[in-house]
């Protein structure tokens, strides 16, 4: 199956599940001994469970840049990142252009797979 750590985490420290592969382009800091699929033979994939905050388009640049550099520093805070790690997650910043790079190539990729799988949205 394929879940994302936060979901399986307490399971895989009990010892009722076990990491096959990771999803994510590198090892994870909490499971190193893990491999990743690109590792297991399959060079482009990628898929991520991942959050982010967003604003309406209208908000202006000043507020956005203000909102991105607080949750930065809370994000970068040792209880956060205990806390985050915990739950099998790690925190990850961007500026709000590269996290809209991100979204678009997020977008560009799913939208071919959800093209592939012809999907109906009604």
């Amino acid at each position: 199956m394929f879940a994302s750590p936060l979901e399986v985490m307490q399971h895989v420290k009990s010892g009722k599940l076990r990491v096959l592969a990771a999803t994510s382009p590198g090892r994870l800091s909490y499971w190193p001994e893990v491999p990743t699929v690109i590792e297991s033979g399959y060079p482009d994939y990628e898929a991520l469970a991942w959050f982010g905050v967003v604003a309406p388009a209208a908000t202006p640049r000043d507020i956005v840049a203000r909102l991105a550099t607080e949750i930065g520093a809370i994000l970068a805070t040792p209880e956060v990142k205990e806390r985050l790690a915990a739950q099998g997650a790690e925190a990850a910043t961007a500026t709000p252009e590269e996290f809209g790079r991100f979204l678009d190539r997020e977008h560009a990729r799913w939208s071919v797979a959800v093209k592939a799988a012809n999907v109906k949205i009604e």
